[in-house]
């Protein structure tokens, strides 16, 4: 598609960032080449909700030239300063 724009995901939790950019632009479409999640949880949604989407693991471990292509990297931060289930440490 020549109006698609691809991204890379990192810190991706559960897809907040996916959920934004699903419905942000009419005349483009946002794809999800990848995403980078440790948390087991968080990725046991991302692998129902995104199941053709590659987790890539642990963001440390990466090697940036296996990345396939993207036009936009985003990322999420640990919300547990914020998140009573992580007591706002």
């Amino acid at each position: 598609m020549a109006n698609e724009i691809t991204y890379f995901s990192m810190f991706t939790g559960i897809g907040g960032f996916e959920l934004g950019l699903e419905g942000s632009d009419g005349e483009r479409e946002f794809r999800c080449i990848g995403f980078s999640e440790i948390d087991k949880f968080a990725d046991q949604v991302l692998r129902h909700r995104f199941p053709k989407t590659r987790n890539f693991g642990d963001i440390t471990k990466l090697n940036p030239k296996k990345l396939p292509d993207f036009s936009l990297l985003c990322g999420g931060f640990p919300c547990q300063a914020f998140s009573i289930a992580g007591k706002r440490r």
